[in-house]
């Protein structure tokens, strides 16, 4: 991976950046050098240089061995997709009210969707919802409104168009391993990942074709905010199907 996390910032970091702040691995007596920790932004586990003193050479990070760490998304990104599921446990006049809610205040979600991915496609949000539909997923007894636009960027692969040339997927930290931990496992304490692949000549990038993430910080309030306004093609598409 080209950046992993700073334990000094909190902030991500490339190996020629951690060199300059940290120095080499060994110092002026060719001892090893004691230097700040740094960590995998979708596991948290730490993480080694690779090909530090190496020219010409990409030079990245690396996680340290461990077969008992934790399932992580960024080495098993090809490996594992979310899944809209029916739910077991089920609230249906609350899921009609989420849905409902949902789509009277779409046009926010679609805002803070595209503030977080400005390619979105909004055939592809029109798909998350007629998915959702299908399965129920809004009856999800604990599901909250503030988590679905992290769930529909998350839920669709985002291939490379016109001329963007890499491929993009949303994933979660290691905490959260299907939808329904979102509300039982945690409570808001996840990172939301943008992650950036090389794209592959056939089929869908797996972890061989990773290049680098961004960390989104979850937003519970984003509803309360302003966001750029849906064009007139995604305000046309969403009143010819949903009436809103």
């Amino acid at each position: 991976m080209e950046r992993a996390i700073y334990s000094k910032t909190g902030l991500p970091i490339s190996v020629a950046q951690y060199v300059r702040h940290e120095g080499a691995k060994l110092d002026g007596k060719g001892q090893r050098r004691v230097r700040a920790a740094v960590t995998c932004p979708g596991c948290s586990e730490p993480v080694h240089t690779i090909s530090e003193n190496l020219f010409g050479r990409a030079n990245t990070w690396g996680h340290d061995p461990n077969p008992l760490g934790p399932w992580c998304p960024i080495k098993d990104s090809g490996g594992i997709k979310y899944a809209l599921l029916a739910p077991t446990s089920l609230n249906a006049m609350t899921g009609k009210a989420l849905r409902a809610s949902f789509l009277t205040h779409w046009q926010i979600h679609w805002g803070h969707i595209q503030h977080m991915a400005a390619f979105a496609d909004i055939d592809t949000f029109i798909g998350f919802i007629q998915h959702a539909d299908r399965t129920n997923f809004w009856d999800h007894i604990g599901l909250q409104e503030w988590h679905l636009p992290y769930i529909a960027l998350s839920f669709c692969e985002h291939p490379p168009r016109a001329a963007r040339t890499e491929w993009f997927r949303f994933m979660f930290d290691s905490k959260i391993r299907d939808y329904a931990d979102l509300w039982i496992r945690t409570t808001g304490t996840w990172k939301f990942l943008k992650m950036r692949y090389r794209n592959p000549r056939t089929g869908v990038p797996g972890p061989t074709h990773y290049i680098d993430c961004d960390l989104i910080t979850p937003d519970p309030l984003f509803l309360t905010k302003p966001f750029r306004p849906p064009n007139s093609h995604q305000l046309r598409k969403m009143k010819s199907i949903y009436g809103v």
